[in-house]
């Protein structure tokens, strides 16, 4: 680390479509290349969340729901898990595993995995998911992210492995998680948003203290997104390697409500004011209705895979 204040620039698309420079204050960094690309992870959307058990309370809130979207694009899921490589006497830990997604899929190709997650809820699900699979090589791990530190409340592991999770919004301190590997999952938004966000007015899960602040900008998931993670990696020694996974689906209702309820599950009873009209925002692009009258959403989902040896990196 070295204390410096300075100034910070990096690449944007204008609205003309030409590149322009933008700047930015920076203070206190762990800067080794020709931009401080651990200030701009923290720009991102784990790094700009609140980082309070209340808020690892909310998402829990959410368990039911995001064990039925998993399991509902589970060969989706699967292809994830199944481009991650290991040696079948690796122990592994998954940070952020919900209910299980990833822990079901690589569980039976290893030794152990640990599966670490702030939800009380997610981790019974998740238990209850590898009871059903007749797995019995998973141990769970309950914890806020944001209060251990890798070999301190949490273990390292041969491998290290996450999808959305808070993982992503300090991916070196993942990397410390590993001693042999780390694989990182994140989606791939098509475009950037204009002025490097969504746009505001769409729900989004940021504060419990401040509901106004769930409905501002949320940053660009294609500019803070592996980009961000593989420059910063780079430039602490490691070469990363990413992979692309795409899937396409098509779903069908007559009815637009039932469309939705298809595509994005049934929605928790205390779901947050604003939160549907952002998931519906979100979706709508993707909606369209044929001429008799049936409702369709088609979806192109693009996943990046990236993993890289924590050996490499220099800190």
């Amino acid at each position: 680390m070295q204390k410096r204040t300075a100034a910070l620039f990096w690449f944007d698309a204008g609205p003309t479509g030409w590149i322009f420079w933008q700047r930015a204050e920076v203070g206190t960094t762990s800067m080794n290349g020709f931009l401080d690309w651990r200030e701009i992870e923290l720009q991102n959307d784990w790094g700009v969340r609140e980082k309070s058990d209340a808020m690892g309370e909310r998402w829990d809130d959410g368990a039911a729901m995001w064990d039925e979207r998993w399991k509902r694009d589970e060969a989706f899921t699967k292809r994830q898990a199944d481009a991650l490589s290991f040696d079948p006497g690796d122990s592994v830990l998954d940070v952020g595993c919900g209910t299980g997604p990833l822990t079901v899929h690589v569980a039976p190709r290893v030794k152990r995995v640990i599966a670490f997650d702030f939800g009380k809820r997610m981790l019974e699900r998740l238990r209850a998911n590898c009871n059903e699979r007749s797995i019995d090589n998973v141990e769970t791990m309950q914890g806020n992210w944001y209060d251990v530190e890798p070999g301190d409340g949490l273990p390292v592991c041969d491998v290290a492995i996450t999808r959305w999770s808070p993982a992503q919004g300090d991916i070196l301190k993942f990397s410390r998680c590993a001693r042999r590997w780390c694989w990182s999952i994140t989606s791939v938004e098509p475009t950037f948003a204009q002025g490097g966000a969504q746009p505001a007015g769409m729900y989004w899960c940021r504060s419990t203290v401040d509901e106004s602040l769930n409905m501002t900008p949320r940053p660009c998931g294609r500019k803070y997104g592996l980009n961000v993670h593989f420059n910063l990696l780079y430039d602490h020694g490691a070469n990363p390697t990413v992979s692309y996974l795409v899937d396409e689906a098509r779903t069908e209702a007559t009815m637009r409500d039932e469309l939705l309820e298809k595509v994005l599950g049934k929605p928790p009873a205390d779901l947050p004011d604003g939160a549907r009209e952002g998931a519906l925002a979100m979706v709508g692009r993707d909606i369209s209705q044929t001429e008799e009258g049936l409702w369709v959403h088609c979806r192109k989902h693009t996943i990046a895979i990236m993993g890289w040896d924590p050996n490499e990196i220099v800190y």
